[in-house]
């Protein structure tokens, strides 16, 4: 499909653990369909169209091995030039709360033209669905991969997790950059990008500086 780039075996095992025991150092809170959560953006209410960055305080400091990766390695050079995520959200999916995540499409209003997710400890399965020709398609993701949606994929096509295609513990990383309209809105657009560039710490990363 022309708007699905998967690029398999993104990151190393040792990067993947590193990801993971930072991850875990943070809160999960309880989330729909059977998923935990951590969010790391602003507070968005997408039906009244309205963002509030109050409590936003910038993203967890292992986005700069993520952003450095992107830029640097063979399937996203070019297809992610200049990507600048403003949110971070990993979830985490488990086999045993039957975890998955309803057809959807992410908002458009806020959000950029290229979502990013990063895949974690397991396997899964992503659907994509067409809304009007009722066409299903099922993409293998394995662990380690990183994917991402852009084009008439990522704004007309639906996508989406069953829980039979969860396989032991998932957490995705998903990176949302602010779409170009809302940047042009240069008050509350610069705040965004302003509070996105700050850095949180976590506990793990002085043990993983190597990578």
């Amino acid at each position: 499909m022309p708007g699905v780039r998967l690029v398999p075996n993104f990151i190393s095992e040792s990067e993947e653990q590193f990801l993971l025991s930072s991850i875990d150092c943070a809160q999960w809170a309880p989330s729909q369909s059977g998923r935990q959560k951590q969010d790391y953006g602003p507070r968005i209410n997408f039906k009244a169209q309205r963002v509030n960055t109050t409590k936003f305080v910038g993203l967890p400091d292992y986005v700069d091995h993520l952003l450095r990766w992107i830029s640097e390695r063979e399937g996203t050079i070019g297809l992610l030039d200049g990507f600048s995520p403003v949110e971070l959200c990993n979830l985490e999916y488990s086999s045993e709360r039957l975890s998955s995540i309803d057809l959807h499409k992410d908002d458009a209003w806020i959000w950029g033209e290229r979502l990013v997710s990063i895949s974690l400890n397991s396997d899964c399965v992503f659907m994509l669905e067409h809304p009007d020709l009722k066409l299903l398609v099922f993409i293998p993701v394995p662990r380690r991969s990183l994917l991402c949606l852009f084009d008439r994929e990522r704004f007309v096509w639906n996508h989406g997790i069953f829980p039979h295609h969860i396989y032991g513990r998932r957490v995705a990383i998903t990176l949302r950059e602010l779409a170009k309209a809302f940047l042009d809105e240069l008050h509350l657009g610069n705040d965004i990008m302003k509070k996105a560039a700050m850095r949180i710490e976590t506990k793990t990363q002085q043990n993983f500086s190597t990578i």
